[in-house]
């Protein structure tokens, strides 16, 4: 078992989750974030290249707008990329995250306590969600097993083009019922660093 085999149904009758839908952002003032040159042209670079698999859009989309939110906050957080979370293998709460944020400032290895994951797929969010949901309740095992509990995790399911967020508070994980696209940048980004905000 790892975070990748789980489903909606199976965490309801192993760890009682209760999965529903709210607006996660709406009674909160969200201040857009201009994106930088460096950002713009990164992406515009992006579009002439063939960004038709996950890992590409992984490498040319994704990774550079957390790389930018890491940028504006790197006294602050830590971005890992690709990296093991192991937080209870018998759970089936082991194995890779796409992204993970910890609250930890220049940390080379994973620590707690981490905050938001962010999980990527090719081409459909919704295949990503039970992943995500795996993965925000192994880095809530992870950080109490550091003897740090944070009581909100955020996640994060992405195409590179639609960004879909959640938000774990105990036995519930809430799912945003809004979209963001990347058309709306520096609204995406404002999301992202508001939720960087409540941990800093």
């Amino acid at each position: 078992m790892s975070y990748k085999k789980f489903t909606l149904e199976k965490f309801k009758s192993q760890f009682n989750i209760q999965v529903q839908k709210q607006s996660l952002f709406s009674d909160v003032e969200i201040e857009k974030i201009t994106p930088s040159v460096w950002l713009k042209e990164t992406l515009d670079l992006a579009k002439i290249i063939a960004v038709s698999s996950e890992k590409a859009k992984s490498e040319l989309i994704i990774m550079p707008i957390l790389a930018e939110i890491t940028k504006q906050n790197c006294d602050k957080v830590s971005l890992y990329s690709g990296v093991m979370l192991n937080a209870d293998a018998k759970q089936g709460l082991n194995g890779e995250c796409d992204f993970v944020f910890s609250n930890k400032a220049h940390s080379y290895f994973l620590e707690s306590p981490i905050f938001a994951l962010v999980e990527a797929k090719n081409d459909n969010v919704d295949y990503g969600l039970p992943q995500c949901i795996a993965q925000m309740l192994g880095a809530s095992v992870f950080n109490q097993s550091q003897n740090l509990n944070i009581p909100t995790i955020y996640g994060c399911v992405t195409t590179g083009n639609d960004w879909l967020f959640l938000k774990q508070q105990g036995q519930n994980i809430f799912i945003d019922d809004q979209r963001y696209y990347l058309d709306n940048l520096s609204g995406l980004l404002g999301i992202f660093q508001h939720i960087v905000n409540l941990y800093s």
